[in-house]
């Protein structure tokens, strides 16, 4: 019983054995390669419209029919060097709505452009600088009443 058991576990280190010494052409590239780098220039975007509408039928809780528009456009360009990191993102949104007896009113309107430059000055500090614009693409009312039709002030 002693001999069978010592064969088997000298049968089974030199099987692990060679077997860990095969490396296959692939797995050699696969070694060889670089860890990938999170330098130079990243850059994508979102664009999206969304369509909402509701219609109420003999409800008796209240509420009115309306018909709403929403659109957004989001894109970034961010660099990355040794020493620098330049990041800008630009924002566009927006949106629109009609309900029954009320003027087609605005829901959202943005325009936001944001650029950050920054350059290492020593490990774990960096200078920076901001630069933020932001407005809207229309002229905004105020609706203090939701009962009167054209009640907006520009605002």
């Amino acid at each position: 019983m002693k001999i069978r058991l010592f064969s088997f576990v000298l049968l089974s280190i030199l099987l692990v054995q060679s077997s860990a010494a095969q490396v296959t052409d692939a797995e050699k590239k696969l070694r060889e390669q670089k860890a990938d780098t999170l330098l130079g220039w990243k850059n994508g975007g979102v664009l999206a419209v969304n369509l909402a509408q509701t219609s109420l039928t003999n409800w008796a809780a209240g509420g009115q029919n309306s018909f709403a528009v929403n659109g957004l456009f989001s894109v970034f360009a961010n660099y990355q060097s040794e020493k620098s990191s330049w990041t800008n993102s630009l924002d566009i949104g927006y949106g629109i709505m009609k309900q029954n007896g009320l003027d087609t009113r605005k829901t959202d309107d943005k325009f936001d452009f944001l650029s950050k430059y920054g350059r290492r000055a020593f490990d774990g500090v960096y200078y920076a600088a901001l630069l933020n614009f932001k407005t809207q693409l229309s002229i905004g009312n105020n609706y203090p009443d939701p009962a009167s039709p054209n009640d907006g002030v520009k605002i």
